[in-house]
């Protein structure tokens, strides 16, 4: 379980905590016959530079996480042209049907 915080937070992570520590375990017992072996990582190498970009931040988290991207930094112009692609992107989709 990856948790991702964009503002980094204390606040944030302590009640990420209880949900990461309550709900897998919890799923796992009643709707699993599998162990309940996993990790919780916590996500503190970006720091979102904004308050607004918190949902383009997680997809920059999930990018480095699926992709093994490296990002360094990240800056709102980077976040804001990050938008667009992901916009036009949906959009090409949509018109492909």
């Amino acid at each position: 379980i990856q948790r991702a915080n964009p503002c980094v937070l204390d606040s944030y992570y302590t009640r990420l905590d209880g949900v990461c520590n309550t709900y897998p375990r919890w799923s796992l017992q009643h709707l699993s016959k599998r162990s309940g072996d996993f990790k919780i990582e916590k996500m503190t190498e970006l720091r979102q530079p904004d308050g607004y970009n918190c949902g383009m931040m997680i997809l920059v988290y999930a990018m480095i996480h699926i992709k093994k991207m490296e990002i360094l930094e990240v800056i709102s112009r980077h976040l804001e042209s990050l938008r667009l692609r992901f916009f036009v992107q949906g959009i090409k989709e949509v018109l492909s049907r």
